[in-house]
């Protein structure tokens, strides 16, 4: 059974009024595993690049997938420096669940 995008948001939810690098991380790692999963991708085809390519193969439109480029750069940049991001925790995350949610739609 693949998760939902409820289930691989989890532990993000639940972290948000943690450490913002911690927050970020886990939102990372929620989105990679719901696509690693629905995707199949592994190894080498876990990038930012080669999910777009997939995304885009599944015919998802150019827009759910900058959205979803964006949202992933976000979680990096809140991961991996202290700069201040625009908007909050809790907007990134409503964002990313309900962009997940779309492109969920539009897989099926």
């Amino acid at each position: 059974d693949i998760p939902s995008v409820d289930e691989c948001l989890a532990a993000a939810r639940i972290n948000l009024p943690s450490d913002d690098r911690l927050f970020y991380g886990f939102l990372q790692k929620g989105i990679w595993d719901y696509f690693e999963l629905r995707l199949h991708l592994a190894g080498s085809d876990m990038t930012k690049e080669k999910l777009a390519d997939r995304l885009k193969e599944q015919k998802v439109s150019v827009r759910l997938v900058n959205e979803l480029q964006a949202i992933l750069a976000q979680c990096e940049t809140g991961q991996f420096t202290n700069a201040v991001l625009a908007g909050s925790k809790a907007d990134l995350f409503q964002q990313a669940e309900t962009t997940l949610k779309t492109i969920q739609a539009a897989l099926l």
